[in-house]
């Protein structure tokens, strides 16, 4: 149901987990279910996440309500239940429990950065520019990465763009979003530079 999610400018980035063995390890059930902050934050790091999204579910005995209970961890820990009326076939109505886990992370997430740091803050960063259609696709990237309001070319040359971006919440969850987007956004000497993360790895 996650995956299957409508596209949307949602507020806060989800990223889902692989489920491979790694993962298994890293987070049991148990532990995901006790909100054991040691293993989620292992998980956190693997993915270069802020905070984990544990949902778990169950019908009702009745078969009339699926039951839903949300953890978000590392972000204030906050906990949610929900009770979904079962679709017309009687069974969960998955599609809806994802959408109220995302609205109760989203509001959590503006309860903790755009009150906390304000609603809005800006940065001009520089983008090396190696050939245009990858200008272009940084461009693309940006406008779907959730935190940035707004941007606005400042210059352009052949080698580097600057641009100012503006963007709710703190600097640090524009960073994380942006690397879930495959950028990064570094400062250098007083200078923020932003680039492909990928193109940093492979070098």
């Amino acid at each position: 149901a996650w995956a299957d999610r409508p596209r949307a400018d949602f507020l806060v980035s989800f990223l889902l987990p692989l489920f491979d063995a790694e993962d298994m390890e890293t987070v049991t059930p148990d532990m995901a279910l006790a909100g054991d902050s040691v293993a989620l934050g292992r998980l956190a790091r693997r993915y270069d996440a802020g905070s984990v999204l544990v949902a778990a579910g169950r019908m009702s005995a009745d078969g009339a309500v699926f039951q839903l209970t949300g953890g978000w961890y590392g972000m204030g820990d906050r906990t949610v239940v929900e009770e979904i009326p079962a679709g017309p076939d009687g069974a969960a109505n998955f599609a809806e429990g994802v959408r109220r886990l995302t609205s109760f992370v989203e509001e959590g997430w503006k309860t903790e950065n755009l009150l906390r740091y304000g609603a809005d803050d800006e940065i001009v960063a520089v983008v090396p520019i190696e050939t245009l259609e990858g200008w272009n696709a940084i461009r693309r990237t940006l406008a779907g990465v959730a935190p940035i309001r707004s941007t606005a070319l400042i210059s352009l040359s052949r080698y580097e763009a600057r641009i100012l971006i503006k963007f709710a919440g703190a600097l640090e969850q524009l960073a994380i979003a942006l690397r879930q987007s495959d950028l990064e956004l570094r400062q250098t000497g007083g200078v923020y530079m932003l680039g492909r993360a990928s193109a940093g790895r492979n070098g």
